[in-house]
């Protein structure tokens, strides 16, 4: 399970030193042999009332033999670098037993099994310390990297014949994940995110952000 969590992570720090790397070059441009210019504009993040809307769904699964959950998050600049807000996800899977490695069997195909969590999801978003560290001006406008972690409550329906009420008592009601991740706005308004860690689901998501408000 650390295994798994190791590959994603690491190919997710490779990617956020090339996108820095890449949005840093972008924040310069030459106007002159003998003067460059830097693009300081803040990250939406840094603005307390902006808010995003984030669709999102799971990479590498950590579950049996379940559908790929979708995630529907409301995410609101509540102080400088820090955002928090309400989290749904739904995912769909059948009742099934490990066999062998890698092999998981289906005890009754015709029922399905809904579950669906309500939480909060929480970040910190360190472009800011990134830049004071490494003392250089960084595209902050373009990239966002952060901290998150999540909370939420989970509960299981079934549908179809022969529901197994078992399966749906054996449900852990508690869900949660932490992890780091790093949002690139392509636009103005738009943009998409990875991020990696541990989670009740998966070990890697990846997602289209919104900003609806930027104050």
């Amino acid at each position: 399970m650390m295994m798994r969590g190791l590959l994603v992570i690491l190919p997710l720090l490779f990617t956020l030193s090339t996108w820095a790397q890449q949005f840093q070059e972008e924040s310069y441009y030459i106007k002159s042999t003998k003067e460059i210019k830097v693009d300081k504009r803040e990250g939406y993040y840094e603005n307390r009332g902006a808010f995003t809307v984030n669709f999102s769904n799971n990479l590498v699964l950590t579950g049996k033999a379940n559908s790929v959950p979708l995630s529907l998050q409301v995410d609101f600049v509540t102080a400088r670098n820090f955002s928090v807000g309400p989290l749904f996800t739904y995912l769909q899977y059948k009742s099934n037993y490990q066999k062998a490695d890698n092999m998981m069997v289906i005890t009754n195909s015709k029922v399905k099994y809904h579950q669906y969590v309500a939480g909060v999801k929480a970040s910190y978003h360190i472009m800011p310390f990134l830049e004071e560290m490494s003392r250089k001006e960084l595209a902050k406008h373009l990239l966002d990297v952060y901290i998150t972690g999540w909370l939420g409550y989970s509960f299981v329906s079934g549908s179809g014949p022969q529901i197994d009420q078992a399966v749906i008592d054996e449900n852990s009601t508690v869900r949660g994940g932490i992890g780091i991740g790093a949002r690139s706005m392509i636009l103005d308004r738009f943009g998409f995110f990875i991020e990696g860690g541990y989670s009740s689901y998966a070990f890697g998501t990846f997602g289209l952000t919104f900003l609806v408000s930027k104050p």
